[in-house]
């Protein structure tokens, strides 16, 4: 797999920077004179280049500190005692970042050394209201919307553990955000602005989940929103029990009574906010690399997960003309195949995926979890098509073995059409 190369960066941090903004007033897209636009990915890439050496200047303090008798035991234990190496380890995401120290006085000595290298060497400022030394035993800190904080805990390995929760800014973010969208349901009350709310929400808890206190947090985040839920909605919405919606709908959270009442407009439910369970965070390999063989083998041998940002365009592709337990269960299958195609096996782009009735609705199939599968949208034509032409056209560009072969014939003949023969 080959890499892009100098002239295509470029090209790809020209034409970032020099992007253009929709303007809410005049609707009209303008150049920016300055600054780049929020949320765009130029930020966190010129972070990583320019503080890369950041990184390996902190790690060569203590982490990949290599001495000259690079054999001898017990090096760590009386280099903390007897030299000027300061402990520590970062954690770094775009340009916030934390070092973990054991003792204040060395996170004390990282801190300016720190701040020194950034001016001199980076020519970078710091910013004093955001960059401190915090005792995590007494005070907790934030770091990318997370709280953090260590609590005594006696069956703990070192005994203590870390204590994380939302921070108060994102609790305060996460308010505004689900009352806008509970205010999109009030003044368009649509199956379409349901489920808006519903991926926001578990956008929201997917990323937080993480957190030891996320209940807690969710809970004082539905005690606040109930306010503005119930005479939002009252006009537009009925309440019904958790226990009566689907089973699909039901899969989507987790920890919710049956008896929980919750929302509903136009047959579509309302997802409960504090339907989410804690999740352990896994820790990162750091063999993982996009630009080594060996990291990228890393990557395609352990890769089932659906990018995020794949699974959000599958989950806003959603057809009104399709009954919700068909919409709901077409997402489960695409999770459940991995993305990758019933007959292939081969991951399906956006653009071209089906969802297909193993026996059509027609024959009295149903929308039923158990009836759909994921495909290829010319594999959907292999399976309807009786044009010898073009099976053998599209017979061509697929290359089945046998064993995929077999697949589509019995999909061919549940459809009520003869089987391929070759």
């Amino acid at each position: 797999m080959g890499q892009p190369s100098l002239r295509y960066w470029c090209y790809l941090l020209y034409s970032t920077i020099n992007s253009k903004f929709l303007s809410i007033s005049t609707r009209l897209f303008h150049r920016t004179s300055r600054g780049t636009a929020q949320g765009g990915v130029i930020s966190p890439l010129l972070s990583n280049v320019v503080l890369n050496e950041l990184d390996w200047w902190i790690s060569n303090q203590w982490e990949t500190f290599e001495p000259q008798r690079a054999n001898s035991i017990g090096f760590r234990q009386y280099a903390r005692k007897y030299t000027k190496l300061k402990d520590g380890y970062i954690v770094r995401y775009a340009d916030d970042f934390k070092i973990m120290c054991r003792t204040y006085q060395g996170a004390k000595r990282f801190y300016y050394a720190t701040v020194d290298f950034l001016k001199s060497r980076l020519g970078l400022e710091v910013n004093e209201q955001k960059s401190n030394v915090v005792n995590l035993k007494k005070n907790a800190s934030d770091f990318l919307g997370f709280k953090l904080k260590i609590v005594k805990q006696n069956k703990a390995r070192h005994g203590y553990v870390a204590k994380t929760s939302m921070s108060d800014k994102a609790i305060s973010k996460t308010k505004r955000i689900l009352k806008n969208r509970i205010k999109e349901i009030q003044h368009e009350p649509t199956a379409d602005t349901v489920k808006r709310f519903n991926i926001t929400l578990v956008g929201i808890q997917n990323y937080y989940r993480y957190a030891t206190t996320i209940c807690k947090d969710l809970t004082e985040v539905n005690y606040t929103l109930l306010k503005s839920i119930k005479p939002r909605l009252k006009k537009n919405a009925t309440i019904v029990k958790f226990s009566e919606t689907s089973v699909q709908f039901r899969r989507k959270t987790k920890g919710i009574r049956p008896s929980t009442k919750t929302f509903s407009v136009q047959g579509a439910p309302l997802l409960p906010i504090t339907g989410v369970h804690r999740k352990n965070p896994q820790n990162f390999s750091q063999t993982i690399c996009n630009y080594t063989i060996e990291g990228r083998n890393k990557v395609h041998k352990g890769l089932k997960a659906i990018p995020r940002d794949v699974l959000t365009q599958v989950m806003n592709t959603y057809s009104k003309s399709r009954s919700i337990a068909y919409n709901d269960n077409r997402i489960s299958t695409y999770i459940a195949q991995y993305g990758r195609c019933y007959v292939t096996g081969e991951p399906v782009g956006v653009d071209r995926i089906h969802c297909h009735h193993v026996v059509p609705r027609d024959k009295g199939g149903s929308d039923k979890y158990s009836n759909l599968i994921i495909i290829d949208t010319y594999i959907h034509r292999l399976i309807h098509i009786t044009n010898i032409d073009k099976i053998a056209m599209y017979l061509r560009y697929f290359n089945l073995n046998k064993k995929q072969m077999d697949k589509l014939n019995s999909l061919r003949k549940t459809s009520g059409n003869e089987p391929i023969t070759t």
